[in-house]
């Protein structure tokens, strides 16, 4: 958590779909009752109008590997969709090498409420 209240939501080095060896091959947005999360993401001003709202059991994305297997990415905390990160689409490989810095899978902006139940 960022102290702006941003979270970055990505994917372990240790998550089930980098066992034994597989390789992510398609990062797909295009999940859900929402659909293609990527294009609806278009936040602007102050308050982030127009942002997409997620619960913490909210489906962010699909990893699909090279073997075929298919996982779900769950949101895990509620806030507002900010930014799904463009370059997957293009280049999911960044997901294998970089998971913590070009292969972050999305930005979530706290909702308040729980933005004061997690301060110190």
């Amino acid at each position: 958590k960022h102290f702006s209240s941003l979270c970055v939501i990505g994917v372990a080095p240790s998550h089930v779909a980098f066992a034994n060896g597989r390789k992510v091959v398609k990062v797909d947005f295009d999940v859900g009752r929402g659909g293609d999360k990527s294009a609806v993401a278009k936040p602007s001003g102050k308050k982030k109008h127009g942002a997409l709202f997620l619960k913490e059991d909210s489906r962010v994305c699909d990893l699909v590997c090279d073997d075929g297997a298919r996982f779900k990415v769950r949101c895990g905390i509620k806030g507002n969709l900010l930014e799904m990160n463009p370059r997957l689409a293009a280049c999911p490989d960044a997901i294998n090498n970089k998971p913590g810095q070009e292969g972050y899978i999305a930005i979530i902006q706290l909702k308040r409420e729980d933005e004061k139940l997690q301060s110190p």
